[in-house]
């Protein structure tokens, strides 16, 4: 943190024509106070083949023995960064004394060996649990480090998706031979198969890498992703393909003669209802039931119901206008008869005569109306009428009980009305 906070001193207060120029590969770990006074750059990584013949031609110059296998197992360890991978080479060529032997690169390097992700990818792929599980005793065995296998298991995955898909084979970086075994089982998994233990297997990674128990996280995911139920195309079953082991929700017929009891013949009591014929109508009978009911398909279709026109009205309205349609949900009642829509209204509500008064809200209603019940329609504004609210005496002079909160909620749950109220001492209201 001391050098950040130098760092931080430079950038605060930089000389003059003084350019600093922070190159990393570990952004995440510059303090936010740096990053925010800078300008970020982020620039790719380098290919791994691209980055392998890098280290191939620092291998021949500084007279280092390595052979392919590790030069590409030091570039993936780079993971794109060429200060990286050359450092890796350096330190490796001084521990072997200028020499790098592929075994030893692997143990160093944590990684396993190329025919024991091939094992494993197949053993996952075709659900085999028991030699998945004795692959995870063989890493560790080896010592190798979970986490960086499980992400060079990753990349492994990632490569066979890559062949499943027909990419060219110079995009995966594998020896020939590793890529020719890796795309046959790439093709006889299929592609979905793939993309799926991929998707499941990348989900699981964080649980790996933070885990304190990385090999137990490893071999769990590594299960569960063996017992995975494989995929299988429609187009393949449809040409006479064979479905996949797997147990159905709706058992065929073939398991359930596998797996059901054989039920009992039928007793004779249950014998007598299929055979029917008798019950049958005859030819003439049913040429008759279907001359019959051949007007009930011609039937024309039921008319709208009032409500629904009326619905169908302020729908329309709304598209066009919401706050007019609010006016209009707001009024009495609606209703029309005779080609006259009536649009009552309470005495004291001024808020919708303003509202129907202006030209554009009166053009909408008029098109509107046209729509539902016919060009001649034609509407107009009422008052409503006193007689209108049957129940004004009782709204007017309401019972004082009536209006308790506890009445209320006995109201709310049970529903109905309340005709009467009374108190624990007998007392009727």
């Amino acid at each position: 943190m001391q050098a950040f906070d130098a760092l931080l001193k430079i950038v605060e207060e930089p000389p003059p024509h003084l350019v600093f120029i922070f190159a990393t590969t570990e952004i995440d770990t510059v303090p936010a106070t740096i990053l925010s006074r800078c300008q970020e750059f982020h620039f790719r990584r380098v290919r791994p083949a691209t980055l392998t013949e890098h280290l191939r031609r620092v291998a021949d110059d500084e007279k280092i023995e390595v052979g392919d296998a590790a030069l590409r197992m030091l570039a993936r360890a780079g993971e794109g960064s060429v200060r990286d991978a050359v450092a890796l080479l350096d330190q490796m060529a001084t521990f072997g004394s200028g020499k790098i032997a592929d075994e030893e690169a692997a143990r160093i390097l944590g990684g396993i060996d190329s025919a024991v992700r091939h094992q494993l990818l197949e053993a996952i792929l075709r659900g085999q649990s028991s030699r998945v599980s004795a692959l995870v005793n063989e890493i560790e065995q080896e010592g190798w480090d979970p986490r960086h296998v499980y992400r060079e298991f990753l990349v492994f995955c990632r490569d066979a998706l890559h062949l499943a898909l027909d990419v060219p084979e110079d995009e995966v970086d594998l020896p020939q031979e590793d890529t020719e075994r890796l795309k046959a089982l790439a093709k006889e998994s299929g592609y979905e198969n793939l993309l799926r233990l991929l998707h499941h297997l990348l989900n699981s990674e964080v649980a790996v890498r933070r885990s304190e128990a990385g090999l137990l996280a490893l071999e769990i995911a590594w299960l569960r992703a063996a017992e995975l139920p494989k995929l299988t195309r429609i187009e393949t079953l449809l040409g006479g393909g064979t479905l996949p082991d797997l147990p159905s929700a709706s058992p065929t017929e073939s398991s359930k003669s596998t797996h059901a009891p054989q039920p009992a013949e039928p007793t004779p009591a249950t014998k007598p209802a299929e055979p029917s014929p008798p019950e049958a109508p005859a030819p003439a009978e049913r040429e008759e039931q279907a001359t019959t009911a051949e007007p009930e398909i011609d039937q024309a279709p039921k008319a709208k119901s009032p409500d629904s026109e009326v619905r169908e009205f302020l729908d329309l309205v709304s598209q066009a206008k919401q706050p007019l349609a609010a006016h209009l949900e707001a009024a009495e009642r609606l209703a029309c008869s005779g080609g006259e829509l009536a649009i009552y209204h309470r005495p004291n509500d001024t808020w919708l005569a303003n509202a129907l008064s202006r030209e554009s809200n009166r053009s909408i209603l008029d098109e509107c109306s046209k729509t539902v019940w016919g060009e001649s329609t034609r509407w107009q504004l009422r008052e409503s009428e006193p007689t209108d609210k049957p129940a004004t005496t009782i709204e007017t002079e309401p019972d004082p009980v009536l209006g308790h909160p506890t009445v209320q909620t006995a109201l709310d749950i049970f529903g109905g009305t309340a005709r009467a109220v009374e108190s624990e001492e007998g007392k009727s209201h």
